[in-house]
């Protein structure tokens, strides 16, 4: 069995998962979506999703989608995700699955890919098996130096790590973590 420690600055509890600094994050992309007019799917796949924050926020920013999967290797992450959104009432669309997410079996028409882990989520495969065509929205960040998962240092090498067919977005921003500001990468394209 794989196991995945997260090198993530706030603490590894549902409250972590929501920090200023990621929700942020998680609205720049969102909004950068919207503007660009990739607003509607079939599928959403949401990989190293932790405690599924993001799903709430699809609903809230209005991307329409049918189905969107929230997808986390570890199961008390994806057991918490599932209690979350059935009291929400949103577990008909929003689907926490507990899976190695280089291993994702991605099914639909039109699909939209959210890894808003980079830095977590070891690529072993989860980047390649996305099928061409579909949009990808990525997001990295800078100074972590003690994880040993991915190693991007800027804006550049994240844009050279996942390259895409066309690019529509390619950005940063600085926030203040937990205990230090960092440089947020954002790369939005079809693959």
């Amino acid at each position: 069995m794989l196991t995945l420690e997260l090198f993530e600055d706030s603490p590894d509890t549902p409250a972590g998962s929501r920090t200023k600094d990621l929700n942020l994050g998680k609205l720049w992309l969102l909004t950068e979506l919207k503007r660009l007019g990739m607003d509607d799917f079939d599928t959403v796949y949401v990989l190293g999703s932790w405690y599924g924050s993001m799903g709430p926020y699809l609903l809230d920013k209005h991307i329409k989608f049918n189905t969107a999967y929230l997808v986390d290797i570890a199961p008390k992450n994806t057991e918490w995700v599932q209690q979350m959104v059935k009291k929400l009432g949103i577990n008909d669309r929003i689907i926490p699955v507990t899976q190695d997410c280089n291993t994702t079996d991605y099914k639909g028409r039109r699909i939209l890919v959210i890894n808003t882990s980079c830095n977590d989520v070891a690529n072993e495969g989860w980047f390649e098996h996305i099928p061409a065509g579909t949009v990808v929205a990525l997001e990295g960040r800078d100074n972590q130096p003690d994880n040993p998962t991915n190693v991007t240092q800027d804006l550049s090498s994240f844009h050279a790590e996942y390259p895409l067919e066309e690019t529509y977005v390619l950005d940063q921003i600085q926030l203040k973590g937990y205990d230090d500001s960092y440089n947020r990468f954002l790369k939005i394209g079809l693959k």
